[in-house]
Order: C-alpha cells, then sequence, then structure tokens
C-alpha cells in the first residue's frame, strides 16, 4: 500500500548543510541571492548584534542567514511561514534512522490505508485518464483539472462532470462518510486540492504527512510540518511550483495545449515519500546554533508594539506589488491550519462555482499591496520604528512609471520621500545584477531593471 523508497546510500550528508542555499519552497521574491548583501548592510547599521526582526519573514531565508550569530525574531501573519521559519531555527533533532522511520510510519500508516480505499474510484478514473491521453485521448484528464476539486461536490445536487468521472465523485464522496473523513483535517488536501494542485494519489500522501506532523510532539511538530509543506511547493503540478493557479489545459481557443499531458504525467509521477524524506533530511541538517530564536504570526504593528523593545534591528520586505501574497500560498496556509476553510465563489455565465485556484474566502490581504491604504501602511511602519529608537533596514525594488516593470504600488520615490520625514538618517544601497523569477512564460517577461532591488536604510 505504502510508497517504496529508493535513496542512494549517500542520500544523508554525513556534515551539516549550510542556511545559505536552502529554501523550504519555492517563494516569489525570494532574498536567497541577496543574502550577503543584506546581512552585511544590517551589521553595518547595527553592529551590536542584537535580536534582529526579520519583520515580513516568508520562506525563512533571510532569518536563517542571521541566525548563527544574532538572536532571531520571525515574523509573518501567515502560519505558513510561522511554522517553516520555526524549523529553520531550531530544527528537531532528528537522526538518520528517524527520519526513516518517520518515512515508513507514514507510507505504511492506516491513515494511508483509509484514504487509499475512500479514494479508489478517483486514484482508478484519474489514472485511467492519463493513459487515455498519452493515447491521444486528452478530454478526460483535462477534465479533471477543468471541473474544480471534490469539495465542490459535496451537498451539490447537480455535479458538473462527465459520466464516468461523475460516478467515481459520488462513490468517493459515499466511502469518505463511511471512513468519517468528510470533514476531517486527515483528508484536507485531497478533498480541496486533489486532482488540482496534485494527483489525488500525492494528495493523499501529504495529508498522511501532515496528519504525522500534527499529531506529533511539539519538539518535531514544526520540522515534520515543514518537510510536508516544502514536499507539496516541490511536486506541485502549476507553473512555477506556486498556488497561483491551477495548470490550464486549453488556450483561450479551446485547444488542448501542446506541452500540457507531458507536464501532468511529469509532476504527477513524483514520489510524495522520496520528496519529503529529502525535505527533512535538508531541514533536520541545518546547523542549530546557541541563540535563542523565535518565530511568531501576527500583524506587524502588533508585533511591534509587543515585542518592539526586545529587538536591535529590523528588516523588513514587505510586498510591493499589487499581488497578494496569499493568493501565491493559500494551499500552504490551509495545509498549516487545517480548518476546513469556505472557498470564495465567482460568477461566470450566470453560474456560481467555487473560485479556480481554490482561494480560501477570508485570506489575508495586504496593505501594502493595496494603492490606497500602502502608503499608511509604510508611515505606520516607520513611525512605529523610528519611536523604539532602532535601525531599520527595508529591502525595496525599483520601479519608475512607464519604465515597462511590473508595476509597484508605490514608487520608491515615495518611499524615500516618507522615510526622510520620518527618520534623520535615511541611505540607498543599490544591488546590481538581480532580477526576480517571473512565473510567466518567456513571451511574457518584464524587462529586468539594471538594479533590481535596492536596500534602504533608516536611523
Amino acid at each position: 500500500m505504502g510508497e517504496q523508497l529508493s535513496l542512494g546510500e549517500d542520500f544523508y550528508p554525513t556534515e551539516k548543510t549550510s542556511v545559505a542555499g536552502f529554501r523550504p519552497i519555492h517563494y516569489l521574491g525570494s532574498k536567497l541571492r541577496l543574502v550577503d548583501a543584506i546581512k552585511n548592510t544590517v551589521d553595518k547599521v547595527d553592529p551590536s548584534k542584537g535580536r534582529l526582526c526579520d519583520l515580513f519573514s516568508g520562506s525563512g531565508v533571510v532569518s536563517s542567514i542571521f541566525a548563527a550569530d544574532r538572536c532571531v525574531t520571525s515574523v509573518d501573519v501567515q502560519e505558513y511561514s510561522r511554522v517553516l521559519c520555526s524549523a529553520i531555527l531550531n530544527p528537531a533533532p532528528l537522526a538518520h534512522s528517524d527520519a526513516l522511520s518517520i518515512a515508513t510510519d507514514i507510507s505504511n500508516s492506516s491513515l494511508i490505508q483509509r484514504l487509499c480505499w475512500a479514494f479508489r474510484p478517483l486514484l482508478n478514473h484519474e489514472q485511467e485518464s492519463l493513459t487515455e491521453a498519452l493515447d491521444g485521448n486528452i478530454d478526460p484528464l483535462a477534465e479533471i483539472l477543468e471541473r474544480g476539486p471534490l469539495i465542490a461536490c459535496f451537498n451539490n445536487r447537480e455535479i458538473n462532470r462527465s459520466e464516468k468521472y461523475k460516478n467515481a465523485t459520488l462513490e468517493t464522496i459515499e466511502r469518505l462518510k463511511n471512513e468519517n473523513l468528510v470533514n476531517s483535517p486527515d483528508s484536507i488536501t485531497s478533498r480541496y486540492y486533489g486532482g488540482i494542485f496534485f494527483s489525488y494519489k500525492q494528495s493523499l500522501y501529504i495529508d498522511a504527512c501532515i496528519s504525522y506532523a500534527h499529531n506529533s510532539t511539539e519538539e518535531y511538530k514544526n520540522t515534520l510540518l515543514s518537510a510536508a509543506l516544502g514536499t507539496a511547493s516541490q511536486i506541485v503540478n502549476t507553473v512555477g511550483s506556486q498556488f497561483a493557479q491551477p495548470l490550464r489545459p486549453r488556450d483561450k481557443n479551446g485547444r488542448i495545449k501542446n506541452d500540457f499531458v507531458q507536464k501532468v504525467k511529469k509532476d504527477r509521477s513524483i514520489e510524495v515519500i522520496s520528496v519529503y524524506l529529502k525535505m527533512l533530511q535538508n531541514i533536520t541538517a541545518l546547523p542549530a546554533t546557541q541563540h535563542k530564536h523565535y518565530s511568531l504570526m501576527g500583524d506587524y504593528i502588533d508585533i511591534l508594539n509587543k515585542h518592539g523593545s526586545t529587538f536591535s534591528c529590523i528588516y523588513a520586505d514587505p510586498p510591493y506589488t499589487r499581488d497578494h501574497y496569499s493568493r501565491y500560498y493559500h494551499v500552504l496556509e490551509t495545509l498549516c491550519l487545517r480548518d476546513n476553510p469556505e472557498i470564495s465563489k465567482v460568477k461566470r455565465n450566470g453560474v456560481v462555482s467555487i473560485s479556480r485556484g481554490v482561494y480560501r474566502k477570508n485570506r489575508h490581504q495586504s496593505p501594502f499591496c493595496i494603492r490606497s491604504r500602502a502608503m499608511n501602511a509604510f508611515e505606520s511602519l516607520f513611525t512605529k520604528v523610528n519611536e523604539l529608537q532602532i535601525p531599520l533596514v527595508l529591502s525595496y525594488s525599483p520601479h519608475e512609471w512607464g519604465d515597462g516593470t511590473h508595476p509597484r504600488v508605490v514608487s520608491v520615490n515615495q518611499i524615500l520621500s516618507l522615510a526622510k520625514e520620518i527618520f534623520s538618517a535615511v541611505d540607498m544601497v543599490p544591488i546590481n545584477e538581480v532580477s526576480h523569477s517571473l512565473l510567466n512564460s518567456d513571451t511574457h517577461r518584464l524587462p529586468a531593471r539594471e538594479n533590481a532591488e535596492i536596500l534602504i536604510t533608516m536611523r
């Protein structure tokens, strides 16, 4: 029943790995290539090397680079970020044999057996659809991605699916009821995202990994959960390995895209447990430090009000485009919260259905991404940090109106002008030859700028 582990003898390194090259998930605007410049700038404005606050910590890349020689407090409004940063800053001590035992236990767990039995009709239908697609009949496979997840079919009298797909769906729902898995957190990946972001089989194993983490002790929970989040990010069947939108099988003219079948086959053939074990190895191989680190979830102003007096310096990397980050990581947030969220709905051609991206209805909307609120958000941040009388290092991306780059909610000139009104010393540090990765195809790429990122220091 469980997946087979095929790992070489050198699968686990004999030495601790460096945090400098480790990224737990694919992250939009990741600072992985900028960490040296960020560290040098922070250390220059705060040579005391006191506690650093990584205020919009995201995937934890910046927090990790400071962990060896500073106490770090990572802060983010999303739970998935808190989990990732907790694991990176305080990795659980797991030996090679322990990790292998965990992977084996998950693969052979009773939950996997129950999920596989419940989802057997959809598992069979998906496999048959892929086989047909490879033989030239692509419509059944395309339908799996186009008709929405299983969660859309509960309590729905009219299920908009072909007869075979509909019958497999209805039988799976009945089996889930028999196993008491209809509203269970143990089936949340499969019910919400199976068939859409992952194959049905992959989603079952992600559920098992998540469940194992949540049932573990607090010492190991964040590390195990982070490995599961990293696995989901690694195998997700989308463009750019993000969760903003599932694959579209057809172009705007309704024709099946040329590479659709091969991409689905490649991504959905990845074995979850092998990737999970590798992710677990990467996290537990991170070096432990002697410093006391904390990872907090909360609003940036609330955290500064409550904990600001403990910080020696603040590094801030707020979102600066109109793209809400929660749109790209809502799946990871749900896997952490396991809260059976209500899904936002859209109306197309007079028909109301759940959003194609299966977005959480009440997902976080950052004020930094809203043009009417962004300047007030920056003003609140700058004012509060100035009150604390500690330096602030802000990551920001240059943008001039009409230059062809991805639009920023506010320009660098606006940011600098505001900063100079509040702080007594404001300096700009350009970082050359770094461009953020884009999710779109090469034909949609926007022009790169000479300085794709700058750091603004404020004291």
